[in-house]
């Protein structure tokens, strides 16, 4: 009897182990019902101690009926199809003045290229502390940005152009 006993509880183990697999996954495929729940009646108000004040600037559970009625988790849900404003047309190159900044002095500090959006850059003249967002064909200080790449960007005034890299050594 003793070499039977440790066959039978691996046998057994190899059963539960068996049975716990096919309940898995018959549960992983039984449908989840999803559908949102009905409004109805209204919702009981709820209890505040005598002491404390309601607050007037929350809304009240009975004017979000919108957000009971369209659940985020939804098989029906989809997402936003907004179209984006026309691209503005480029305006002309100003040209070139003796009061232009360098396109040494103006460094490239970031950009901003994602789906559904404009493409834009980060720029910032020498003697400033804050940058200025610009987009194709905006200007800064006498310069128009021409074009945005991939940590590049390139910058039109008049006949010249000139191309200023992300995060560029400056030159003293």
């Amino acid at each position: 009897m003793g070499p039977i006993r440790p066959q039978l509880v691996t046998f057994g183990l190899l059963a539960l182990l068996g049975a716990s697999a096919f309940a898995n996954y018959k549960l992983a495929y039984l449908p989840v019902d999803t559908s949102p729940t009905p409004v109805t009646g209204e919702a009981a108000p709820l209890a505040v101690a005598p002491d404390h004040e309601a607050v007037s600037d929350k809304p009240q559970l009975a004017d979000l009926r919108e957000t009971t009625a369209r659940p985020l988790f939804h098989a029906s849900r989809r997402p936003r199809t907004e179209q984006l404003p026309p691209e503005p047309a480029a305006t002309p190159a100003p040209e070139p003045t003796p009061e232009s900044v360098k396109p040494s002095q103006i460094s490239l500090v970031g950009l901003i290229k994602a789906p559904g959006i404009r493409p834009r850059a980060l720029l910032r003249s020498e003697g400033r502390s804050l940058g200025t967002w610009v987009g194709v064909g905006e200007a800064i200080d006498g310069w128009t940005l021409a074009d945005i790449g991939d940590g590049i960007v390139t910058l039109q005034n008049g006949s010249g152009m000139e191309k200023i890299r992300l995060h560029a050594a400056r030159q003293p």
